[in-house]
């Protein structure tokens, strides 16, 4: 992700729509599984600029890991030190140290994403859990995959095959973002021919373009797709979402 990237996700995130309306479903489905206002220990693997350690401190105290060190100094200007500036390849914590890894939009940008959950399967402690949040069909590819580093898309299939070849117990998938991607997906279709992008420094991405006042409409449609999410799963969309469990025994 290039370094402007990081700024407008710092700058942006605790009040822009999708991270708003993308936190509320992530609640949804992990309340199902996670005691809230328990004692539980929670890795927030690739933490970015720190935007979901709120939401996750419900769940229990909460360990941050990031690569970039671009990310340090938004950090510590949320007051926040509990994090190491790693990989989350090689994660700087010992085997069972957790009960839920959190990967908000992360296995999606790395050269090789098996690594990565043979790291999470590690630190979980054993019936931990797994949640998982990337984004979905190659189809809708374009510039915006270019300015955050995106290297390959996921489907409800392909990442249950990798999460049960890591050795995880796939308790649920589905997609998310659903009402809001054919429009998404003309968009970009559009915008790819009107003014392509070839280089990730130039590219631009989709976050903080949307006109203020559809921001409210927007984020009731993923309101409604968290509420449509606790008793269904729905057939497509945007992002892809994963729960996993690492065998108790």
């Amino acid at each position: 992700m290039n370094q402007r990237e990081y700024e407008v996700m710092y700058r942006i995130e605790d009040r822009y729509w999708w991270y708003i309306g993308i936190r509320k479903i992530a609640r949804t489905i992990l309340d199902k599984y996670m005691p809230r206002g328990g004692r539980c220990r929670v890795l927030d693997a690739g933490c970015g600029t720190g935007g979901n350690l709120n939401m996750l401190s419900r769940y229990g105290d909460v360990v941050g890991v990031e690569l970039s060190r671009e990310v340090v100094k938004f950090l510590k200007n949320r007051n926040y030190c509990r994090f190491a500036t790693a990989s989350v390849t090689d994660v700087p914590f010992r085997s069972g140290a957790f009960d839920l890894v959190d990967v908000f939009y992360v296995n999606e940008c790395l050269p090789d994403d098996t690594l990565a959950l043979r790291e999470y399967f590690r630190v979980l402690k054993p019936g931990g859990f797994l949640y998982m949040s990337e984004v979905a069909f190659e189809a809708l590819r374009g510039e915006h995959d270019l300015a955050v580093g995106i290297v390959r898309r996921y489907t409800r299939r392909d990442l249950g095959r990798r999460l049960e070849a890591a050795g995880f117990e796939v308790l649920r998938t589905t997609y998310a973002n659903t009402l809001l991607s054919p429009p998404i997906f003309l968009l970009r279709r559009i915008r790819s021919i009107i003014s392509p992008v070839s280089r990730p420094e130039e590219a631009k991405s989709d976050f903080d373009r949307a006109p203020g006042f559809l921001h409210a409409i927007f984020k009731s449609t993923l309101f409604i797709e968290a509420f449509l999410l606790k008793f269904m799963n729905l057939p497509f969309g945007v992002t892809v979402i994963a729960v996993a469990q690492k065998p108790a025994s």
